[in-house]
């Protein structure tokens, strides 16, 4: 017997098999409603759906490295939804517990990853600690290529120019994952 603990998105791993493309479920997801025994998918969303994930920042405090997501929920042909934050939760006195901004937990070191959530939704620690994905301005130029394209790096106005040549490159670089519930073995009592 198993016991639901969360749902969240789990990031997909291109594979190889026999020469043919597939995927795999990667360790590493973005957790929706932790509540053991009671969690819930988003309105309208089924276990196994796919959904494209909008990476905004990455956050490193050089204890926690943790990436602030987006997820894009579409509801219509011409309507999308986009979630910020995992649901609110409950402790067993019945106390609403806040949800935290919705994040991938890379690395946490030997603290709970849940520590990544709890720094993303400080206000002060994010503000110092997360860099946002902005690409006219985090692309790191490499001087060669610029001059080869006839651009100085100097000029905010040409690696502009140059920023929005290759941004269309890494649009492809979205994740996408699965919805899923993780669930854990519950051990018996006999």
């Amino acid at each position: 017997m198993e016991r639901d603990i969360f749902t969240g998105v789990f990031l997909v791993e291109p594979v190889l098999k026999d020469n043919k493309a597939v995927f795999a479920l990667s360790k590493h997801h973005v957790t929706y409603h932790y509540q053991p025994d009671n969690c819930a998918f988003p309105q309208n969303v089924e276990e196994d759906d796919w959904i494209k994930l909008d990476h905004i920042g990455i956050y490193d405090d050089g204890e926690v490295l943790a990436s602030l997501v987006n997820l894009k929920l579409r509801e219509t042909d011409t309507a999308n939804r986009t979630l910020r934050n995992q649901l609110r939760r409950y402790d067993e006195d019945g106390n609403e517990l806040p949800g935290f901004p919705l994040h991938i937990t890379w690395s946490s070191g030997e603290l709970p990853p849940v520590v990544a959530g709890e720094r993303l939704n400080d206000a002060d620690c994010c503000d110092q600690y997360l860099t946002y994905v902005d690409p006219v301005h985090e692309y790191k130029f490499n001087k060669d290529v610029l001059k080869e394209n006839d651009l100085d790096i100097d000029d905010p106005a040409q690696r502009d120019t140059y920023s929005k040549r290759i941004e269309h490159i890494f649009s492809y670089f979205s994740p996408i994952g699965i919805w899923k519930r993780f669930k854990v073995p519950v051990e018996s009592e006999d």
